[in-house]
C-alpha cells in the first residue's frame, strides 16, 4: 500500500521581523546608558554611542582605535588586573551587578554602576558578555566635593567657634580688671596670642605724640614703655591720625618711613596698625609684628578686628573707673571733712571752752569745778572715739576685724561725748559673725544712734546685741519724742537704708514708735544666712 505523505510544516513570512531589528538596533543605539556584547575572548562584538563616548571620556582610546573585534584589554590594559577575574565568572553563568565600582585607565579615575550578563548559548554555556554601564563619575565627584566643602565649613565653624569663645573669654578677662595696668597689659597679651604674632604694642596719645602704653614680646626688645611714635612720620601714627588699618609686608622694602630704633630694636618685619576708635575718634593704636614668616594679612586683620571692640570697652572702663575711684575718694574726703566738723571739732571747741573757764571755777567751788572737770573728761573720751570712728572709716577692713561689741561701744562714746545722751551698750553672748553681717549690723547701729543725736531729744538710749543659738538680734532703743509713722518720712529718718541693708544679709527690721513714746529699732537675723527677709514696718 502505498504510504500516506506526512504532512509539511507551513512556513508563513514574518512581515514584522525586519522592522523589529531596526526597532532593537534603534532603541540599542540610543539608550542613555552604555550598552557592549564581548565574545567569550572578550573582544567587542558591538557597543552603541553612549558606551563608545564613556570610553572616549575616560581613557585615551581615539576613535579610529575603536573597532569591533579588538580586545577590550588591549585597548585598556589597566582595567585587566579589576575586570578580568569579573568577566571570567560572567563566562561561568554568573550574574554580576555593582553600583559606584572605581575605575581607573590611562590614570584617569571614574565611577560606574556596573551589570555584566551572561549571553546564553543553549546547553553549551554562554557565548559572550552583555555589559550595560551607567557613567556616575560626576554625581561622585559631586558628592566628594560636596562632603569636603561640609568638611571645610565644620572646620571653619570649629575655628569661628574658637574664636568668639577665645574673644568671650578675653571681654571676661578685660571685665574682672579695672587696674590700668593690668588691663593693658591683658590686651597687649590676647593681641599677640590671638594672631599668632612675636610682637603686639599699645600705644597711646600724649601731649608729645603717641606713647608706648605696653608691649608683649616672644623675644627680648629693648624698648621700654614711654617710647615715642610720631604722629605724622609713622605707620603707627598715620594708624592714629587717618583712623585706618595700616598693614606693611616689609619694612626692609616699604616706601613708608619708620623710626629706625624702633625698628631696629623690634626686629620687625611685618606690621599690622590698627586704632582703637571710639565714639568715631581714635584713643590708641593696636600694632603687631612678625620677624619672619609670611607678612602678615588679611586673616591677622579679622582676628584683631574682632579683639579691637573688646579693648576700646576696657579702656572705657578703666578711665570710668578711675574716675569714679577719684570721685568717690574726693565725696568720702568731703564727708570726712563734714564729720570731723561737726562732731570732733565742735566736741573739742566745747571742751576747750571748758578747759579754758575750769581753773576759775574750780577756784570759787571746787564741786563744781569737779563737775566741770567730769565733763571735760566726758568731751575729750567722745572726741577720742569719733576719732577713731572716722579711722575705722578711713580703713574699712578695721570694720570686720574689730569685734562687733567694740564697734558700737566706741559708736556710742563718740555720740554721748557730743550730744551728752547716755547711750548704754549691753551685749549678751559674743560669737564671730560673717563680714557682711556684721558690716550692716554696725551700719544700722550708726544710722539708728545718729536718729537718735539728730532728732530724738532723748537723755537716754541703749544698745543691746542679742547671740541666741538660732537668732542674732540688735535693738537701739531711746526715751526721745518719738515720730508719727503716718506723717514722718522714712527717707528722712534714713529708715529706707537700714531696710536695705536689713535686706541685704536677710534679716527682719521693725521700728516701734509713737509720739511721745520714743523710738526702738529691731533687726533680727534667725540664723548667720537666712533665707526670708521681711520690709520695714513702723508701729505705733
Amino acid at each position: 500500500m502505498p504510504t500516506s505523505k506526512q504532512p509539511q510544516p507551513v512556513v508563513l513570512a514574518d512581515p514584522l521581523h525586519n522592522h523589529t531589528e531596526h526597532v532593537l538596533g534603534m532603541l540599542f543605539d540610543q539608550m542613555p546608558m552604555g550598552v557592549v556584547i564581548f565574545d567569550r575572548q572578550f573582544c567587542l562584538v558591538r557597543y552603541n554611542p553612549t558606551w563608545a563616548g564613556h570610553l572616549f571620556r575616560y581613557t585615551h582610546v581615539t576613535e579610529a582605535e575603536l573597532i569591533p573585534g579588538l580586545s577590550f584589554f588591549d585597548l585598556i590594559p589597566d582595567a585587566r588586573e579589576q575586570l578580568l577575574p569579573i568577566f571570567e565568572r560572567v563566562l561561568t553563568g554568573e550574574r554580576f551587578h555593582q553600583d559606584g565600582i572605581e575605575l581607573v585607565a590611562d590614570g584617569i579615575r571614574s565611577w560606574w554602576n556596573l551589570a555584566l550578563e551572561p549571553i546564553p548559548n543553549g546547553e553549551t554555556g554562554p557565548c559572550g558578555i552583555l555589559g550595560v554601564s551607567t557613567d556616575m563619575t560626576d554625581q561622585v565627584l559631586a558628592e566628594v566635593e560636596l562632603r569636603r566643602t561640609q568638611q571645610r565649613t565644620e572646620q571653619q565653624v570649629t575655628e569661628r567657634t574658637h574664636e568668639l569663645m577665645s574673644i568671650i573669654a578675653v571681654q571676661q578677662a578685660l571685665a574682672s580688671h579695672l587696674q590700668a595696668n593690668e588691663v593693658l597689659q591683658l590686651i597687649a597679651d590676647e593681641s599677640r596670642r590671638l594672631t599668632h604674632t612675636d610682637l603686639s604694642a599699645l600705644f597711646l596719645p600724649d601731649d608729645e605724640g603717641l606713647a608706648l602704653a605696653v608691649m608683649s614680646s616672644a623675644y627680648p626688645v629693648d624698648i621700654q614703655p614711654g617710647y615715642r611714635m610720631s604722629k605724622t612720620d609713622s605707620v603707627t601714627g598715620r594708624a592714629f591720625v587717618t583712623g585706618e588699618v595700616q598693614r606693611v609686608a616689609d619694612t626692609r622694602t616699604a616706601a613708608v618711613r619708620f623710626d629706625p630704633a624702633a625698628t631696629q630694636q623690634a626686629h620687625v618685619k611685618s606690621i599690622l596698625s590698627i586704632p582703637l576708635m571710639s565714639d568715631g575718634q581714635a584713643v590708641g593704636v593696636l600694632s603687631v609684628g612678625n620677624r619672619e614668616g609670611k607678612p602678615l594679612g588679611e586673616e591677622e586683620e579679622r582676628l584683631l578686628t574682632l579683639f579691637v571692640p573688646s579693648a576700646v570697652i576696657a579702656l572705657r572702663n578703666v578711665r570710668l573707673y578711675e574716675q569714679a575711684r577719684e570721685t568717690a575718694a574726693a565725696a568720702e574726703r568731703g564727708r570726712l571733712a563734714r564729720d570731723l566738723h561737726d562732731a570732733v571739732t565742735q566736741t573739742l571747741f566745747s571742751a576747750s571752752l571748758t578747759a579754758e573757764v575750769l581753773p576759775r571755777i574750780w577756784q570759787r567751788d571746787p564741786n563744781e569745778g569737779m563737775k566741770r572737770l567730769e565733763k571735760l573728761r566726758e568731751l575729750t573720751r567722745g572726741a577720742l572715739a569719733e576719732m577713731r570712728t572716722l579711722l575705722l572709716e578711713l580703713r574699712p577692713t578695721a570694720l570686720t576685724e574689730t569685734p562687733l561689741y567694740d564697734l558700737l561701744r566706741q559708736l556710742a562714746e563718740g555720740i554721748a561725748g557730743r550730744t551728752r545722751i547716755h547711750i548704754e551698750v549691753q551685749v549678751n553672748n559674743r560669737c564671730a559673725l560673717p563680714a557682711d553681717m556684721q558690716i550692716a549690723l554696725y551700719r544700722i547701729a550708726q544710722e539708728a544712734l545718729n536718729n537718735v543725736a539728730k532728732h530724738s531729744n532723748a537723755s537716754q538710749a541703749s544698745v543691746v546685741l542679742s547671740f541666741e543659738p538660732r537668732q542674732i538680734q540688735l535693738q537701739v532703743r531711746d526715751n526721745g519724742c518719738g515720730f508719727d509713722p503716718a506723717t514722718t518720712s522714712t527717707r528722712q529718718l534714713g529708715l529706707r537704708i537700714m531696710s536695705e541693708r536689713a535686706e541685704a544679709i536677710r534679716a527682719s527690721l521693725r521700728v516701734d514708735t509713737a509720739i511721745g513714746a520714743g523710738t526702738t529699732v529691731t533687726v533680727v537675723c534667725e540664723e548667720p544666712h537666712p533665707s526670708a527677709a521681711s520690709p520695714v514696718r513702723a508701729v505705733r
